[in-house]
């Protein structure tokens, strides 16, 4: 008895995995860049050089936000990364709160893309700082949330910025990928 697979229904597959293939080829070697990409920017924040960048960055983001902070009318006090308001008002600035890791999924999301290098260096350019000044303001917040509504802490750091600073960066990725692909729309 034979159990060999009739040849049609290899051809038959065979056709169907080359027009799927074909469909979805574009999103695949887009989603093989972006994994790559993403990988080199991870691999890279394994290095010692970039962990002191981080920590460099923590007390920068402090200074800011304690800037913020006291243009607003609240005193404090700034050690390094750390905020201090009166006893129970303490905030360090830990070097993987420095968002980051969200500019780097938006850096390997528009250069993954299929775009000209001028298009996403005006993404880039627009896209990360904004993605900076943003947890700029989620550190003050957090800080003047510590301040004056310390038990409304946990939410506001583990669930709200979280989800806006998760969903800043997608909105970004995805406005920028409709803007090239209307501009290229009309340049054509």
């Amino acid at each position: 008895m034979s159990t060999a697979i009739p040849s049609h229904t290899v051809s038959g597959i065979r056709r169907w995995w080359c027009e799927w293939y074909e469909v979805k080829k574009p999103f695949l070697v887009y989603v093989s860049r972006f994994l790559g990409v993403i990988s080199l920017l991870y691999a890279f924040s394994l290095f010692s050089i970039y962990q002191n960048f981080l920590a460099g960055a923590a007390v920068v983001y402090a200074g800011i936000a304690h800037g913020l902070i006291h243009a607003l009318g609240e005193d404090g006090i700034r050690d390094g990364a750390t905020l201090l308001s009166g006893p129970d008002a303490i905030l360090t600035v830990k070097p993987f709160c420095t968002a980051f890791d969200y500019s780097w999924f938006l850096i390997a999301a528009i250069l993954a893309f299929p775009a000209r290098f001028r298009q996403k260096l005006l993404g880039l350019v627009i896209g990360v700082p904004l993605l900076l000044a943003l947890n700029v303001l989620r550190i003050s917040s957090l800080y003047w949330t510590g301040i004056k509504f310390p038990w409304n802490f946990g939410f506001m750091h583990e669930q709200f910025w979280a989800v806006l600073l998760n969903f800043t960066t997608i909105c970004c990725a995805v406005f920028w990928m409709m803007w090239i692909k209307r501009t290229n729309r009309d340049e054509n």
